[in-house]
């Protein structure tokens, strides 16, 4: 997770499916265990922060790393 300069953004809300949320740390991380009955081809990642736009994008499961950018809101 970076912010739209290309720095690390904690606390960043990642939600997936009906998973419990997973919260980006001080390096901008973030991971999910999907249970097999919940692992699809792809999933869509929804992520907030406060000061920041709302992101939805598709990713495939355990597939590389998603560097996930999100822009200043106005």
């Amino acid at each position: 997770m970076e912010d739209d300069n290309g720095n690390p953004l904690s606390g960043a809300k990642v939600q997936v499916g009906d998973l419990p949320p997973a919260t980006s740390d001080s390096t901008g991380h973030f991971e999910f265990a999907i249970p097999g009955e919940q692992l699809k081809p792809e999933l869509e990642l929804d992520v907030v922060r406060a000061g920041y736009l709302p992101k939805r994008l598709k990713v495939v499961p355990n597939a590389n790393d998603v560097v996930v950018q999100l822009t200043h809101a106005p």
